[in-house]
């Protein structure tokens, strides 16, 4: 999914996302379905579209026995997992507070016809190291994901090229030009830089 993205902003198009945990067949596993969520919540678009149950892929996907709809609440019904939609809802209100950010940088990309989820080389082609990076994104300017791709990993490897970086999370800082290893624990490495604040956290929202 992420090297479709990656494709998608080298090709010129400005706003791209997935469906999370896919649109048809079994349902993934809670982890990859979270760190799915995660993803999604550091792209232009954040999503959930699946085939509803009883749907036309039903019969055409092995195991797809049952209601496979990706909705967060039937993952946790049908994983007997009630604790997981709260968790589901921090993601979706995080991506909440970064509207403003999304909105600022959809209006910027659209004036300037630059994708708004970008591969590093966009940024520094200068850079040897990025030339190959097919797992790390920028989000407009300030932010860089490293989403964690593996089920049940919760560490890996991120390379931070030039400038300074802080830990979206911990405020931990890093000076680029290096490979780090994070243990992002049960949510994912994300940097920022230029001033980036979480200055949106008093945003609300209501839904699920």
């Amino acid at each position: 999914v992420l090297k479709a993205g990656l494709s998608a902003a080298a090709s010129g198009i400005l706003f791209w996302g997935f469906d999370i945990a896919g649109f048809a067949g079994p349902l993934p596993t809670l982890d990859l379905y979270r760190r799915a969520t995660q993803m999604a919540c550091f792209c232009p678009i954040m999503q959930w579209h699946s085939e509803p149950d009883g749907g036309q892929f039903r019969d055409l996907m092995p195991g797809a026995e049952g209601n496979n709809e990706r909705s967060p609440w039937n993952m946790a019904q049908i994983y007997n997992a009630p604790e997981f939609l709260d968790e589901m809802r921090y993601w979706h209100k995080l991506h909440e507070q970064l509207r403003p950010y999304l909105w600022e940088t959809a209006k910027r990309c659209v004036k300037e016809s630059k994708p708004i989820l970008r591969p590093l080389v966009y940024e520094w082609p200068e850079d040897s190291n990025v030339l190959c990076c097919q797992d790390e994104y920028l989000l407009g300017n300030d932010l860089l994901v490293a989403p964690l791709l593996e089920e049940n990993a919760h560490s890996r490897e991120v390379y931070l090229p030039q400038g300074t970086w802080t830990d979206f999370f911990s405020g931990d800082i890093y000076m680029g030009n290096q490979t780090i290893l994070i243990d992002a624990g049960d949510k994912l490495p994300v940097f920022t830089r230029n001033g980036f604040q979480r200055k949106h956290d008093g945003y609300t929202c209501n839904y699920f």
